[in-house]
């Protein structure tokens, strides 16, 4: 028989035969990928090219995930899985397979499920009588492991290899980043979620891991509870975040848009005077109207411990740590006045005033029916915390907290939390942690705002996240940079550092590059206080330094706020580490020193003193110099820049979307007739290509498109955005030639365009049109032939409707 007529005989074959050919083929691929497995029917499931293998009656216990598609291993089980203090799992005694799931009993006594669910992630249940800790392991195969915690605990980066990381957070440092969720990921296309302590799951205690630092060596988590319960979720980073995201319940919170502007904040109004202010509510208006004056765009003020009619001067002991004491009235201190009338003047003055709390409670040691004390040896002042998981408390708490809403506060900056003195039991902490969070949020209820040292999990759902008492150095100002990614890496995407550092007083040019890197945060938080603590109070460049960052904070709102709202649904936020975006590119593994804001812009903060410049490694792909708008640049190589003092280093994609504008009042009172005004940013292409950008109003989603067809076609589409703007189109050189030629036509919803009807500036490459409502556009050369242009929106408009998934 020749090739031919083999060829032809082996496809009718397997089209008569295609359910017993793909039997065939799963047990042939077995049969390679698991060198020596005992084949059974009933030891093994399949969904699509993913197949687990568990052995069979009367083997050792193990299990295998497979590609077949690939054959290649996803994850190996390893033997130093384990029950209580190490003791094997056992042999596989019996084995049920239902065809969806398989559940194997093992000599030990442990029951163990695998299961397929309809999201195509591999859910694995553990159980057993007598059974007090249970470790998974799994044999290293060369991955990178990225999640589990905020802090990187000394590795100097994002991935996690070598490194042992509880989700019970870290004893209180300096630099004490306390966010953390019970999931990883790996560039090896799978995560894991350990379901464990949270609102919506029994409380387990902490997951603990430990990472591999080679190949072929192990890594673990373990619960410390008679049953565990994990997800393997299947492809690329972006991917397993986003089903780790509904795994935990859903993603991040979106902020209110008050609160996406900058937030300022004074260690200690209370005792800390600038010069000729002699009262508290006097230094609280005074701050605010300097923002004012310098014409700072803000959008909330919050108080700082201490703020209680208990604080003294210097704080000290537990005065003014939160006041949820049962006899206490959350009273402010008789320095601000009537507090009401406090926060109703800052709200007059366009921004919205903020409070410290904690879950702690000053009884000394009196009896409190809701209140839970950790391990002996701490201050016992420090010790005890509200047990959240008791109804009672809870309501309690909650109520105590609303007090403060109708006094007219907005939100909260919550500390603590974590394991400072050991204030809270281990195996309470995660879960207490959460459900303070959330009795906050429900105590503010809507338009409020909260921000939290310690973040667990599902509590991302209510808060966003701070990183704690950072260092006033270039080192904390880098640990900052890192905590950032790492939390983007568990899904904490509404995340914020305090400006400049907390301990001691920063350098001007730390004030400055610290500035810069807080304007590409979604929290832009900057503390303030006397003398150098005030960026305000050097000099008139830092000044400027300073309103030029907060005034591109304040522009991006609309593109961040687009991006949160995303967030919410798939727990991709917008400051994302550039594996993300990237993640077949090895040079990017472990970068911490550059990021994306979305999927447009490169962000690369200078945080080495003295620097005046940078190198950047710039992904396959064409990048602009955003701050120029016009330097192109090939990517796949480093490339160095300069940065003044001045200037932080972005590029943006070409082919980038970024929409940004004057769409949030809150202190503006600079601006006559002030109205919301947007800009979208559409860097064109020197090839073909498209790109769409979800734009979120503020109440619905509006698309914005462009396809561009050739060298010199392109149709942009703009939704009812919600308010009337400017397209910025900045056009490629072959298109930009066209146009200072006179040979490029423009068409607004199908209209020929004038010069008049336009602005273009050919130094920046810059072609300008207003939008208002449903618009298209078109920009092309020679002047189209209507069958031309008919086509075109034929295919612009599929790509209207295409949404991003």
């Amino acid at each position: 028989m020749n090739r031919k007529k083999l060829r032809s005989s082996i496809s009718i074959y397997c089209w008569r035969r295609g359910l017993r050919l793909r039997i065939l083929l799963a047990a042939i691929s077995l049969t390679l990928i698991w060198n020596g497995f005992a084949q059974a029917d009933d030891n093994w499931i399949q969904n699509g090219n993913h197949l687990l293998v568990v052995s069979t009656v009367g083997k050792d216990f193990d299990f295998h995930l497979a590609d077949t598609s690939t054959s290649t291993n996803i994850l190996k089980h390893n033997a130093y899985s384990s029950i209580n203090s190490g003791t094997s799992m056992g042999t596989v005694v019996g084995l049920v397979n239902t065809g969806s799931g398989l559940t194997a009993t093992l000599s030990s006594g442990l029951t163990a499920n695998f299961q397929f669910t309809t999201s195509g992630e591999l859910k694995v249940q553990y159980g057993g009588t007598g059974v007090s800790k249970i470790t998974q392991s799994f044999t290293a195969q060369g991955e990178r492991y990225y999640g589990v915690h905020e802090a990187s605990f000394g590795s100097g980066g994002l991935d996690n290899r070598g490194l042992a990381i509880s989700t019970a957070s870290v004893e209180h440092t300096v630099a004490d980043a306390n966010a953390t969720a019970p999931s990883y990921f790996t560039n090896r296309n799978y995560g894991v979620y350990v379901d464990t302590a949270g609102p919506a799951s029994p409380s387990s205690g902490p997951a603990d891991f430990s990472f591999a630092s080679a190949t072929g060596s192990q890594t673990n988590f373990s619960v410390n509870s008679s049953q565990m319960k994990y997800y393997v979720s299947l492809g690329a980073p972006k991917t397993v975040l986003r089903s780790q995201a509904q795994l935990a319940g859903g993603g991040s919170f979106l902020p209110p848009d008050w609160a996406l502007d900058t937030i300022w904040w004074r260690n200690d109004a209370t005792h800390e005077f600038d010069p000729g202010v002699t009262s508290a509510r006097q230094q609280v208006l005074a701050d605010v109207d300097r923002l004012r004056t310098n014409q700072i765009h803000a959008g909330a003020y919050w108080i700082d411990r201490p703020w209680s009619s208990s604080a003294v001067p210097g704080g000290g002991g537990m005065t003014g740590w939160g006041d949820l004491d049962a006899d206490n009235n959350f009273e402010f201190h008789s320095g601000f006045g009537d507090q009401a009338t406090l926060a109703s003047d800052v709200n007059a003055r366009g921004m919205q005033l903020m409070v410290w709390v904690a879950n702690r409670t000053d009884d000394n040691g009196a009896t409190n029916e809701f209140s839970t004390r950790g391990p002996a040896g701490g201050d016992a002042r420090f010790d005890m915390s509200y047990n959240m998981s008791n109804a009672d408390s809870q309501a309690w708490v909650e109520a105590r907290l609303a007090t403060l809403r109708a006094m007219g506060i907005k939100g909260f900056k919550i500390d603590r939390g974590d394991t400072y003195d050991q204030e809270m039991p281990a195996d309470q902490r995660n879960l207490n942690n959460a459900l303070f969070v959330q009795a906050a949020k429900q105590a503010l209820g809507d338009d409020s705002f909260l921000l939290s040292r310690a973040v667990y999990n599902q509590a991302r759902q209510h808060t966003a996240v701070w990183d704690g008492d950072s260092l006033a150095t270039f080192d904390g100002l880098q640990d900052s940079m890192r905590n950032a990614l790492r939390s983007a890496n568990i899904n904490m995407g509404v995340w914020g550092s305090d400006t400049g550092g907390y301990c001691s007083n920063p350098t001007k040019e730390l004030w400055a590059r610290w500035m810069q890197f807080s304007t590409y945060t979604p929290v832009m938080e900057v503390l303030i206080g006397q003398g150098e603590r005030n960026p305000l109070n050097f000099d008139a460049e830092l000044t400027g330094i300073v309103k030029d960052c907060t005034d591109t904070h304040h522009d991006l709102i609309p593109y961040v706020r687009s991006y949160l709202q995303q967030a919410g649904e798939d727990g991709v936020g917008v400051l994302r580490p550039m594996l993300l975006e990237f993640p077949t590119d090895e040079n990017l593994a472990d970068m911490w020193s550059q990021y994306m804001y979305g999927e447009s812009l490169l962000v690369a903060p200078i945080s080495v003193e003295g620097a005046r410049g940078r190198s950047i490694y710039l992904p396959d792909g064409n990048w602009i110099d955003y701050n120029d708008r016009t330097t192109r640049y090939e990517g796949g190589r480093l490339i160095t820049v300069d940065a003044p003092l001045g200037v932080i280093p972005v590029l943006v994609r070409e082919g980038g979307i970024v929409v940004r504008g004057d769409v949030v009042q809150d202190n503006n009172n600079w601006t006559p007739g002030w109205a919301p005004h947007l800009e979208v940013d559409l860097f064109s292409p020197a090839s073909a290509g498209s790109n769409q950008f979800e734009y979120w109003t503020g109440s619905e989603s509006a698309m914005i498109s462009f396809l561009k067809t050739d060298g010199h076609h392109l149709w942009m589409s703009l939704d009812d955005l919600g308010a009337d703007g400017l397209l910025n189109l900045y056009l490629d050189p072959e298109m930009a030639g066209l146009m200072e030629s006179g040979d490029l036509f423009v068409y607004c919803d199908g209209m020929l365009l004038t010069s008049e009807d336009y602005f273009y500036d050919p130094g920046a490459d810059l072609l300008s049109l207003d939008f208002s409502g449903v618009t298209e556009f078109y920009v092309t050369a020679p002047e189209p032939a209507t069958t031309a242009m008919l086509l075109t929106a034929a295919v612009a408009g599929l790509l209207s409707r295409r949404r991003k998934s």
